[in-house]
Parts: C-alpha cells; sequence; structure tokens
C-alpha cells in the first residue's frame, strides 16, 4: 500500500472532515434533541439529589457519631449518682456541636440531664431519687459558671411516658424523629435518641434536637437553572428544606399557632402540580404540563434507612434546558445543509480510510496521558506521519513502564493532567501515615545469605506495596527494612484513615500466609509491626532542583514511626493512635492499650490495637474469637483507666491465660506495680 504524508492527506481531506463533523452534530441534534433534554435534565436532576443527599447524611453524621460516643461515655445505669460529671459531659458535646439545640440524657429511673444551646445557655436536671423530685433549672454562661438557677417540686415532665424514649428500645443506633416546632425556640427541629445499654441491659438514652434551618440555606444554594428549584419534603407533603425558609414554618390559619409549611401552602401551582402527580403515579422522575407549560420533575428518596420518608424534589422548567438547544439545532441544520452538499461524494471513502486509525491513536494517547500503559500497541495507517507517531507512543508507553517502577502512577498522573512545572512545595493537609518494620532483622541479616535475604525482603515489601496501592495509598520510600507510606495525598481522600487500617490488616493477615511457607521450607517467619496515625502535616515536592520526592513531613510522622517501635513494648503488632481512631473507629475493631507520651511530645495520648475491619471482607473480617478478645480488653482496661489497678490485674490476668495475650500480661504487670507504688 502506498503511503502518503500526513499533510497531503490533510490537504485533501479538510473539507470532507469538516462536514463529517457538521452533519454528525446536526444529525444529532435533529434526531435526538428531545432524548437530549431528557438525559441532560437527569443528569442535573441526578447530581443535585446525589450532592443532597451527600449533605443531609453528613449533616446528620456527626451528631449521630457524637451520641454512639456519649452511650459509651455513660457508665452507669442511674444518671444521678454521676450527676456532676454527666452534665459537665453533656455540656462539652454541645458546645462540639454549635447547630444543635439541645443534647439530653434520660434514664429508667425518670432521672432527666439536659444540656441546652438555644434559646439560651442552660441545664436542666429532674431528679427521681429524691422524695419528692425535684427539677432545677440553671441558666449558665459559655464557661459554664451558674448565672441564675430555678427549682421546682414534683415536674409534671417524665420522659418515660413519651414516645422518642419508648421507641428507643425497639430499633439499635440512632431513631430520628420526623420535624416538628420547638416549644421553646419555635424553630423546626428533628430529635435523635440512642439507646443505652450497660452489659446488654437497657438502661436510658441519649436524646438531641437539631434545628433544620441549615437544609434551607443548602437547598437555596443549588444552582438547578434559571427557574428550576429544588427542595426537600417528607411523604406528609412537610417541607423540610425550601430556598425560601421563611416557609418551613407557618402560622396555622385555625389556632394561630405555628406548624411545619406545606407543599399546599406554596403560590407556586407547578410545584404543586408536580407533588401531586407524584403522589398519584409513584414515578421518581417524571415529566408534566402546568399553565401551558412543560416541566421535569424529580423525587428521590434519601439513603439514610432513619429519613426513608424523606424526598429530595428537583424541578426545571424544560424551557431553560431546550431554548439554547433549539436555538443552536436552527444554526447547525442551516450550514450543515450546504457543507453536505459539497461533501457527500468524498465522505464515503476518506471516512472508512482515515477514522479508525486516528480513532486508535487519540484512544491511545489518552491512555499515555493517564498512565495507563498496558493496552498500547502499534497502529497501522496509510499515513507516515501516524505511522511515526504510532511508534513515537509506543517507545514512550515503554520508557514509562520502567519509570512507573520508582514513582507511583498516580502521582504522575497527576503531574501530567496539570501541565505545570514541578517545584520545590508544599501544603498542611490531614494524612494517615503508616510504618511497618520487621522484627530482630538485624540478627536476620547476620544469619542469612544476602541473595536469599533479598528475597525474602523482597516478598514483605511486595505484599505491603500491593495491600498499600488496593487501597489508594501512596508508598513513600523503603528505609532499611521499614515501609513509608500515607493516605489523603496525592489524590485527595476523606476516609483515609479507613483505607490505612484496611491496607495494615491485608498486609498483616498476607504475611501470615507468606510465614507459612518459610516455615514449611524450615526457615524463619518475618514478624512484621505497624504503626498508624492520623494528623496535619505537610506533604509536597521536597529536595533541590536536581532532585525531588514527594514526601511528608512534620510531627505526626514522628508519631506514627513512634507508634511502630510501641509494639515491642506491648507484645502487639499494629498500633494506631487516638487521632485515627477518631477517624474511623466506628469501622473498625480495635482494643484499647495504654496512655502514652511518645519521645518528642509533651502531651498524653490513647492508643489501640487494630485487630479487624468491622464492615470488612473475609480477608479482613475478625472473628468472633478475636471480637470477644476486644470486648474483654475494654473492660480490663476500663479498670486500668480508672485506677481500680485490682480489678484490672484480675482483668488481664484472666485474659493472658484464655487467649495467650501479651499485651494483656504486660497491663496486668503494669497494674500489680501501680498497686506496689501506692497509686
Amino acid at each position: 500500500m502506498r503511503k502518503n504524508t500526513f499533510r497531503f492527506s490533510i490537504i485533501q481531506c479538510y473539507l470532507i472532515l469538516t462536514a463529517i463533523t457538521t452533519l454528525i452534530i446536526c444529525g444529532t441534534f435533529y434526531f435526538y434533541s428531545r432524548e437530549a433534554v431528557f438525559t441532560l435534565s437527569k443528569k442535573i436532576t441526578t447530581e443535585i439529589s446525589s450532592k443532597t443527599n451527600s449533605r443531609i447524611t453528613d449533616f446528620f453524621v456527626l451528631p449521630d457519631v457524637q451520641e454512639k460516643i456519649l452511650s459509651h461515655l455513660v457508665g452507669v445505669s442511674n444518671f444521678i449518682s454521676q450527676e456532676d460529671r454527666l452534665l459537665r459531659l453533656l455540656w462539652e458535646f454541645a458546645q462540639a456541636l454549635p447547630d444543635v439545640e439541645s443534647i439530653v440524657l434520660a434514664d429508667e429511673y425518670g432521672n432527666y440531664l439536659q444540656a441546652r444551646l438555644h434559646p439560651e445557655l442552660a441545664t436542666r436536671v429532674i431528679n427521681h431519687n429524691l422524695q419528692p423530685p425535684i427539677e432545677i433549672r440553671t441558666i449558665r454562661d459559655e464557661n459554664y459558671r451558674v448565672l441564675s438557677s430555678e427549682k421546682k417540686v414534683n415536674p409534671e415532665f417524665d420522659h418515660r411516658t413519651r414516645d422518642w424514649y419508648k421507641q428507643a428500645r425497639e430499633i439499635e443506633g440512632t431513631r430520628w424523629s420526623e420535624p416538628y416546632i420547638a416549644n421553646t425556640t419555635k424553630q423546626t427541629v428533628v430529635s435523635g435518641t440512642h439507646a443505652i445499654y450497660l452489659e446488654k441491659k437497657f438502661v436510658g438514652v441519649v436524646n438531641l434536637n437539631i434545628p433544620l434551618s441549615e437544609l434551607s440555606e443548602f437547598m437555596g444554594s443549588q444552582q438547578v437553572s434559571e427557574h428550576g428549584i429544588a427542595f426537600i419534603v417528607n411523604t406528609g407533603g412537610d417541607l423540610i428544606g425550601f430556598p425560601d425558609k421563611n416557609l418551613i414554618k407557618v402560622k396555622d390559619d385555625t389556632n394561630g399557632n405555628l406548624r411545619l409549611g406545606k407543599i399546599k401552602d406554596l403560590s407556586q401551582n407547578w410545584i404543586k402540580e408536580g407533588w401531586d402527580h407524584y403522589q398519584k403515579e409513584k414515578k421518581d422522575s417524571f415529566s408534566y404540563s402546568a399553565g401551558g407549560n412543560t416541566y421535569l420533575a424529580s423525587f428521590t428518596q434519601l439513603s439514610e434507612p432513619s429519613l426513608s420518608n424523606w424526598r429530595i424534589g428537583v424541578i426545571i422548567p424544560e424551557s431553560d434546558i431546550t431554548a439554547v438547544v433549539d436555538k443552536t439545532l436552527v444554526i447547525a441544520l442551516s450550514v450543515a445543509g450546504v457543507i453536505f452538499l459539497l461533501s457527500l461524494y468524498p465522505l464515503l471513502w476518506f471516512a472508512r480510510r482515515l477514522s479508525n486509525p486516528i480513532k486508535e491513536l487519540v484512544e491511545q494517547t489518552r491512555q499515555l496521558r493517564d498512565f495507563r500503559l498496558d493496552n498500547i500497541s502499534l497502529v497501522d495507517s496509510p499515513i507516515i506521519e501516524m505511522n511515526a507517531l504510532s511508534n513515537s507512543i509506543v517507545s514512550a508507553a515503554q520508557g514509562l513502564k520502567a519509570f512507573q517502577k520508582y514513582i507511583p502512577a498516580e502521582l504522575v498522573r497527576q503531574l501530567m493532567s496539570t501541565g505545570d512545572a514541578i517545584e520545590v512545595g508544599g501544603e498542611s493537609r490531614y494524612l494517615t501515615m503508616l510504618f511497618s518494620d520487621l522484627q530482630n532483622f538485624s540478627t536476620l541479616s547476620e544469619s542469612t545469605p544476602s541473595r536469599e535475604l533479598l528475597l525474602r525482603i523482597s516478598g514483605y515489601f511486595e505484599i505491603f506495596v500491593k495491600a498499600i496501592n488496593e487501597e489508594k495509598g501512596y508508598v513513600d520510600k523503603f528505609i532499611g527494612d521499614a515501609v513509608m507510606a500515607f493516605w489523603g495525598a496525592p489524590i485527595l481522600e476523606h476516609h483515609h484513615a479507613y483505607h490505612a487500617c484496611v491496607a495494615a490488616i491485608k498486609a498483616q493477615r498476607r504475611m501470615k500466609i507468606f510465614n507459612e511457607g518459610l516455615l514449611k521450607e524450615e526457615k524463619p517467619e518475618l514478624i512484621v509491626r505497624i504503626g498508624l496515625h492520623s494528623d496535619a502535616v505537610l506533604v509536597g515536592n521536597v529536595g533541590s532542583d536536581e532532585k525531588l520526592s514527594y514526601t511528608v513531613m512534620g510531627d505526626g510522622v514522628n508519631i506514627a514511626s513512634r507508634l511502630e517501635g510501641v509494639n515491642k513494648d506491648y507484645g502487639t503488632t499494629i498500633c494506631v493512635s487516638h487521632s485515627l481512631f477518631k477517624e474511623a473507629g466506628e469501622r473498625l475493631w480495635v482494643r484499647p492499650i495504654d496512655v502514652i507520651q511518645v519521645k518528642g511530645r509533651k502531651g498524653e495520648f490513647l492508643i489501640y490495637e487494630l485487630m479487624g475491619i468491622r464492615d470488612g471482607t473475609q480477608e479482613t473480617a475478625l472473628s468472633e474469637y478475636g471480637q470477644a478478645l476486644c470486648k474483654k480488653t475494654e473492660k480490663a482496661f476500663f479498670f486500668y483507666s480508672h485506677a481500680n489497678y485490682v480489678e484490672a490485674a484480675k482483668a488481664y490476668d484472666s485474659i493472658a491465660l484464655e487467649y495467650d495475650d501479651e499485651l494483656s500480661r504486660v497491663m496486668r504487670n503494669k497494674a500489680l506495680s501501680k498497686l506496689k507504688m501506692g497509686e
């Protein structure tokens, strides 16, 4: 086949390619304009619904987590017995959640503790341990100082008669109420209730109220279209979030009291008709006519199970989308008609001759740009320059494959996508760091031939690198027999702490299989210790103009390294900090180790041993045996942390005997030592 230059081919087919492009665009607009309208509107409504769903989930997740944490901190069945501690605890939790109206602890004895932020800072205590019962309302300042106090005998309020308290027994997790107007603040709120159990016995609840005004502000910020609207409504037609937040609550015409606003109260008939259509047809997405105009509507159910009767509504006038489409279609059809007459004959020949090789080369350049190199191969083309370009792409791909061994692909993709020059610099970012190290590596290296040692260490590195890559981590460097990695950069990852823990568990489980193979060959096993910590660190390019390294620096990195070494003192394998536990603790199986102070840092903090993933796969899940060990260790540590060293020593000794657990032996000895010292 005779090959021509690419320039010559371009001269021949320039007008033809222009005609093809124009004709395809015009044809697509002509035949699929209606479908494009619905596709575009569906994309808009899906994005808004997804964003709103995520925002609502985030709106409730922190109070939900705080309720769970608070329920684990109670520690007694009769709350009044620790009134000062628990009331102070409620106050601190309320200060941490400025959007919360009030937080309550209520027990089975009728005792009621409340910290309130709105409409004024106050606490409320109902004590049923006394006869007759008393109620004390205390106005406080932001530093918890008492400003005034009011005492009442035989209060009428008893939470045990309320539905929110009774229903807390019936479900696991947090139960969220339907929105209502709060008597005190006259604001639209929802109430969340979480049951408290001590030794599997129901003893009371944590309850909090959250104003919903922020959801209306969020809905008002959504750019649907020029005249479109997005809102939140429940199945009863009550408005929960609406761009005009003044419509969320209205005055009832019959009695003059405030009540929740409803869709039927709106002046926009097209919104009311859209809701009525949804109520009748029960379709999530549909179009309807109102007032001579066509509207596209979508109603999406929230993913949060306890809010399943909430709907995210998005309604867009069809004219908002079709106006530009119609105008463009008229122009495109006019131009296409002229070009088509001039280009009809050469179209059939040149389209077949050039389109396929060009399409393949375009796809391969995309793969090269994205640093995806496995499917790049030579493309055969009748154009000399295109063959030369294909050879260059294949050569570049082969070179980049070798380069990929030294620098992670994700970092290269990011650098290539920006097109900016690589310079020294960094930014502060909250990340999770991992350090691993081999136990007794110096002894192993002295007794093992160099080549055999290299093969074993390479197997260990391969296991860790693969686990880290699977969980979107970044392998920073190898330091002798140590691996340093981090999560959350260069690609932003909100669940970096969780992914780091999954990678650590995967690596340890796979090292166990690797060691089984070594033992079969009568070779010593490789014991790996891991430290994990979440903190704000400096991440970026460090070095000089001649050589750069993408790495992390800061106190948090040192702490992660220290935690790896702490394993040696306590006989553990994966040690994680309390800051990591705060990020992902609800998804992990951990057990408390001790409160320590690491070298170079003044403060003390709690550390844990990571043992499994609660929502993980079979590879990362924890057995019932291990779960029981976690729970027993938590109980023993409770005694230890409360200076009950006699009970702590007994509990740790029992665990050590039952599970042959080194950590329990260490902590038993520490408890006995503190007893001897008279602490």
